[in-house]
């Protein structure tokens, strides 16, 4: 990715690269982005957008690029329901006027350093491990990574928000690796009895109406 414009969704949850999330657009800016970001067919991406972490309290500068896969339902209100895909990490440098949306000139963010793969199984088993306590059964991932372990397995790992922030902006796969495994090797112990960390893992995937954030 180069510098450039891109249209930003803040939103109230972290997205990864790789991740497909489904969720619902109503608000009539956001669906003039979705009318800027689908193909002529009106049923499928053809530009980028960016999903930014935000809170009451300010925005994440670190986000994730997602494409449309495809419309799953246009409902009678004028909103619709979307399959998205993450793709790349970016930085906000900064937020520019004059579009009827959020629109920001954002930078590409890239590891600094290579995966070498050593952690990778160990994070893998605990994440079985903790999935199989709190779902007890084992979910294939809804979406397919581009490149590294740590972002397929902190789909549904359980993760809070702003563990999910954390871990994206982490710029190093063994740094990310190493994060889960101590994430995972604190919650298996009370995996079962920890509803709340239940419901989160089970949330990760399924259709999200959310309201977007005030940019």
């Amino acid at each position: 990715m180069k510098v450039t414009s891109l249209p930003i969704f803040a939103l109230p949850f972290v997205l990864f690269p790789g991740e497909r999330i489904p969720f619902r657009i109503y608000e009539p800016r956001y669906r003039a982005m979705m009318r800027d970001c689908l193909d002529s067919s009106g049923e499928r991406g053809a530009r980028e957008f960016g999903v930014l972490f935000a809170t009451e309290e300010n925005n994440a500068e670190v986000g994730c690029t997602v494409q449309v896969e495809r419309v799953l339902r246009r409902h009678p209100d004028g909103s619709l329901d979307i399959l998205t895909r993450g793709l790349r990490r970016f930085f906000i440098q900064e937020f520019i006027s004059g579009w009827a949306y959020p629109t920001a000139i954002v930078g590409p963010y890239e590891d600094i350093s290579f995966p070498d793969g050593r952690l990778a199984n160990m994070a893998a088993s605990l994440h079985t491990k903790l999935i199989e306590l709190a779902t007890e059964k084992i979910e294939v991932p809804l979406f397919q990574p581009l490149d590294y372990v740590s972002f397929l397995l902190g789909h549904n790992a359980g993760l809070k928000d702003f563990e999910r922030q954390e871990l994206l902006e982490m710029r190093s796969e063994h740094e990310r690796l190493e994060f889960l495994i101590a994430f995972y090797r604190r919650a298996i112990p009370g995996a079962i009895r920890n509803r709340e960390l239940k419901h989160r893992v089970r949330l990760n995937g399924h259709l999200r109406v959310i309201k977007p954030s005030m940019l």
